[in-house]
Formats: structure tokens, sequence, C-alpha cells
């Protein structure tokens, strides 16, 4: 549900980082991490500002990072 809820964000504005950004932690909730990882990057595009914050998020759902990164 939170998936679909993110996708009708993003289709009613396509420029709402903030949807792409929890699109992408609703992804690597349900282990789809290459999908999270293009989510998280087009909200980054939009709004680098955001960045530290998600990869916070990130970090609680994978320790070692999205990808092994850290």
């Amino acid at each position: 549900e939170a998936l679909a809820d993110c996708d009708t964000a993003i289709r009613l504005n396509e420029n709402n980082a903030r949807a792409y950004g929890n699109k992408g932690l609703a992804l690597l909730g349900l282990k789809r991490d290459a999908e999270a990882r293009q989510a998280f990057d087009r909200c980054y595009t939009l709004n680098p500002a955001l960045k530290e914050s998600y990869e916070k998020s990130i970090l609680a759902f994978r320790p070692n990072g999205l990808d092994g990164e850290t």
C-alpha cells in the first residue's frame, strides 16, 4: 500500500522528491534494492538536501548501506 501511495504522489507531481525517497524506502522493505536505488537517485536529483536524512533511513534497513556501500 505504501508503494502504491508513493506512485500516486509521483503521478500527481513528478517533481515530488519526498515521494521518490519514500518509494525507495518502501522498495527496500520489499528487498527490491535496484529499484530502490533508482528511486533514491531521482529523489537526490530533485532535492540534494534530502540525501543525508534518507541515507540514515537506508542504514536502518541495511547497516552496510544500499548495495553494500558504507
